[in-house]
Order: C-alpha cells, then sequence, then structure tokens
C-alpha cells in the first residue's frame, strides 16, 4: 500500500495485532494496485461456536465482485483465539443451563459478546487507518458489516452504533436478543435461566430501531430456520423503511450459510457501491 505501510502488499491477505486483537485484512494487493486512497471497507462477523476463518469463502466472493475493497475479520469474544470458557457458547440443549448470561454477557466485561463485538469493530475503524499507513493517508469511503448468525446479531448492533458505517448484512441474525431467548427457553424455567435483571440489561443494549433506519440493510433468512426463526425480528424489520430494507428468504434452507447467500451478499455489496 502505502510507502512505511505497516501491511505487506506483496500478499494479498495479511494478519496484525491492533490494540491486541488479532485482525485478518484481505485484498491488500487490489487496493495496493490501483493506487487510491479511500478503499471500502467490509467487517465479517462469524457465527457462535465458529472463528473468523469460517468466513474465508464469503470474504473470497466479497473481494472477487468488489475489487479496491478491503475485507477484515476477526474472532469474537469468548472465540477462536480469544476462547476462554468453551461452555459458554453451548446451548440449553448442550447442557448448559447458564446459556442466557454466557451468550449475551461476556464473562469479564458482563457486557453481551454482541455489543462487545459492536464496540471492537468501532475500535477497528478508529485504528486501522494508521495501521495500514504510518501517515493515515488512507479513508474509507464506505464500510460495511456483514454478520453470520451470532455475527448477524453483532451486525444489527453495529447498524445501531456506529455512524460510520454505511451499510449491512444480517445472514441467520436476529435484532432482539431478548425475544429469541424467551422464545427458546419454552417450558423450562425462565425465571432461573433468565432473570428479569439479565433482561432489563439485554432490553437496555439492544440495537436502536431508529438508528438502523438510517442505514441501508440486506436481511437474508432460511425460511425453515428453526434456531433463529423469523419471528422474533419480524416486527423490528418491518418498522425499518421499505425503501431502505430487502429481506431474502430461502425456501428449504434453516439455520445455515449457503453458496448462493454469498452471492447474495457480494452482488449487493456490488450494488450499493455503484449507487454510491
Amino acid at each position: 500500500m502505502a510507502s512505511g505501510s505497516y501491511i505487506d502488499s506483496s500478499r494479498d491477505e495479511t494478519t496484525i495485532e491492533v490494540s491486541g486483537l488479532q485482525v485478518h485484512i484481505r485484498g491488500c494487493i487490489s487496493v495496493a494496485f490501483s493506487k487510491i486512497l479511500n478503499p471500502d471497507l467490509v467487517f465479517l462477523l462469524h457465527g457462535r461456536t465458529s472463528d473468523a476463518e469460517a468466513l474465508r469463502d464469503m470474504g473470497t466472493a466479497i473481494l472477487a465482485a468488489n475489487p479496491e475493497t478491503l475485507v477484515v475479520s476477526f474472532d469474537q469474544r469468548n472465540h477462536g483465539h480469544r476462547i476462554l470458557n468453551p461452555k459458554a457458547n453451548l446451548t440449553w440443549a448442550d447442557g448448559n443451563d447458564m446459556h442466557a448470561q454466557d451468550m449475551c454477557l461476556h464473562l469479564a466485561t458482563q457486557v453481551s459478546i454482541q455489543y462487545g463485538t459492536s464496540l471492537d469493530v468501532s475500535l477497528l475503524i478508529d485504528l486501522l487507518p494508521m495501521f495500514i499507513s504510518p501517515d493515515e493517508r488512507y479513508v474509507f469511503r464506505h464500510i460495511f458489516c456483514v454478520g453470520v448468525s451470532l455475527g448477524g446479531h453483532a451486525t444489527y448492533h453495529v447498524l445501531s452504533n456506529e455512524p460510520r458505517v454505511n451499510a449491512g448484512v444480517v445472514i441467520i441474525g436476529c435484532p432482539d436478543t431478548a425475544a429469541l431467548l424467551q422464545m427458546r427457553v419454552h417450558a423450562k424455567d425462565s425465571r432461573k435461566l433468565m432473570p428479569s435483571s439479565f433482561l432489563a440489561t439485554v432490553r437496555r443494549l439492544q440495537p436502536n430501531n431508529e438508528e438502523v433506519a438510517k442505514k441501508s440493510v440486506l436481511i437474508i433468512k432460511g425460511n425453515e430456520d428453526n434456531l433463529v426463526p423469523w419471528e422474533p425480528s419480524q416486527t423490528f424489520v418491518e418498522q425499518l423503511p421499505k425503501a431502505r430494507v430487502q429481506v431474502i428468504g430461502y425456501d428449504g434452507i434453516g439455520h445455515a450459510l449457503t453458496k448462493a447467500m454469498q452471492e447474495d451478499t457480494a452482488k449487493w455489496i456490488q450494488d450499493f457501491r455503484k449507487r454510491s
């Protein structure tokens, strides 16, 4: 990239440490070759029990359709190289009665993994320019956030909390964590699993509909998804302006990321960039 860049522009992919966070960046050669100073930036947020590497094919599809773009990924809290307690990522079906607290509230910081990931995205937007080039000559033109499952939940937080993010793609994710978890409780002791104080914190940190409404959003869902069904998302999504939101449902697909979803995501980002 720029002279003195901390990124090796002879390699299309590099991993750097930013404020103690291991960050993977792809698209370096394309951006360096184009000599542009205002590349687009796409954050990829992985799902529960997964890691940044799991979205490699998604990153490849996005870069193929969107040159002059940097794709950034990292492990979410308590995932990948940041794992502290593997059991905290398990569901009630796996025998973890603390799943509600552990999924939504990170062990050390007592904030949700989803909310914490949105803070990590904001931190990287602040700091990445000086890691890409010491003179900070790079200014991102458009910033996107793409998330799958847990990463989709977190993408709603990013869209709500980070004004510099222009658009997002939510894949099999949900904006209403409280409603989603309550739906999963069924006949279990809800007071034990989700005490009122916990639900109050979750609701306080939940994405703000009015803020998300300012962004362009692609929402992708599996029409047969029983893990993150559409119902907890429906009210929130229906309140978003139709001109800014596109919802694509895949018949016969459950809670899964498919090749077609990856291709639709890459094409949607491409179309947004052309419009803008």
